[in-house]
């Protein structure tokens, strides 16, 4: 996606099928690269070719770093050098600094914007269509063979012919709606909060040493994996998550790469067709409409097995307030209504919690 003005080049265009590796690559790079720059680094993500399953592409690791303030990555850059990366500036795009890795043979390409630039949103929003869409996957894979083959020496004649594909994409999804509640367009900064928080953490292992050792656990608003998911995954229980931010998907499935994972919404999703010991949606309810908690009430229950626990998170008394992160309204109808539906659908309290945050849990169990 960078459409900077570039020189003729004489490097060889190497198109590859999807390797596995690519993520734990980009896994590896991404640690480095915020243990060096502290806080200045707000978060980095994979974009580009290699961050799309079973996409063709370059090998190389294309990343995009959002930071507090261009100035201060600026003073790092001796930090950036020790990592292998050469500065290149704004490099054609105002408002960027760009980095690049691996010398001729370019292993990495890092975009760097502050927080709130206008280029994240694209980039981010190309990335998340080709992932949830296998049609657009196959015929950008295909482009890029045919442009590999034909431009095979000519890395500017390759760019300018995957341009007008990249430009389609973008402009039609540049009004899709976020089906994640906010938490897609704001998975970034969900990510970095969140990954840094234990809160929470004790009250799920508690709750999980009632289940069945080692059970297939259904995670709703699975997110990014951490801390929750990897923490039961390392547990021995296995994991089937259900997520509508492709972003967080991706994460997800990076760090726990044994779960069996959905890119939809939990009113929209078939929970696999199958039934599990335990269902947990943290931090989810709250965020649905009345009636689409009313609906997940009785899917839930007809996902447990007799004896199967869902643990759910919502504050005990009935209020509304708008969520932090995303500035759309959340709304819990309250330990009543809530213990009115576990008994339409066949459910019954079975414990409750609060996590050292004050969060409030409900375990609910089907008779």
């Amino acid at each position: 996606m960078d459409k900077a003005a570039k020189s003729p080049s004489s490097r060889t265009v190497t198109v590859l099928p999807y390797q596995t590796n690519w993520p734990a690559t980009f896994a590896t790079e991404q640690t480095a690269l915020l243990s060096a720059l502290g806080e200045i680094a707000l978060s980095v993500q994979h974009i580009g070719s290699t961050a799309v399953v079973g996409l063709a592409a370059k090998p190389i690791i294309d990343m995009l770093m959002i930071v507090t303030d261009l100035a201060e990555l600026d003073a790092r850059t001796l930090k950036m050098v020790e990592l292998g990366y050469v500065a290149k500036g704004e490099n054609g795009i105002i408002g960027r600094r760009y980095f690049q890795k691996g010398g001729q043979m370019r292993t990495h390409h890092l975009h760097a914007f502050v927080q709130g630039a206008p280029q994240i949103a694209a980039h981010l929003r190309f990335r998340d269509n080709l992932r949830s869409n296998p049609q657009l996957v196959a015929a950008y894979s295909a482009l890029k063979l045919g442009l590999a083959k034909q431009f095979n020496n000519d890395t500017v004649r390759y760019q300018a012919g995957k341009d007008t594909f990249v430009r389609q994409v973008l402009a039609q999804t540049a009004e899709l709606p976020d089906r994640a509640n906010g938490y897609h367009e704001h998975a970034a900064e969900f990510v970095f909060w969140r990954e840094r928080s234990t809160i929470g953490l004790t009250t799920v292992l508690l709750w999980a040493q009632g289940l069945p050792r080692g059970c297939e656990l259904l995670d709703l608003g699975c997110g990014s994996g951490l801390p929750l998911g990897k923490a039961l995954s390392d547990r021995g229980f296995l994991l089937f998550g259900i997520d509508s931010s492709p972003t967080l998907l991706q994460a997800y499935q990076q760090r726990i790469p044994n779960a069996t994972l959905a890119l939809t919404t939990v009113a929209e999703a078939d929970f696999f067709q199958r039934q599990f010991a335990g269902v947990l949606s943290i931090g989810l309810l709250f965020l649905l409409p009345e009636a689409e908690q009313v609906l997940l009430f009785q899917k839930v229950a007809a996902a447990l097995i007799p004896g199967g626990q869902w643990l759910f998170s919502a504050p005990e008394q009935a209020c509304r307030w708008t969520d932090a992160l995303t500035g759309r309204e959340s709304r819990s109808l309250g330990a009543t209504r809530y213990l009115q539906l576990m008994a339409e659908v066949g459910l019954a309290l079975h414990e409750s919690y609060q996590d050292e945050g004050g969060n409030y849990y409900f375990a609910a169990i089907r008779n």
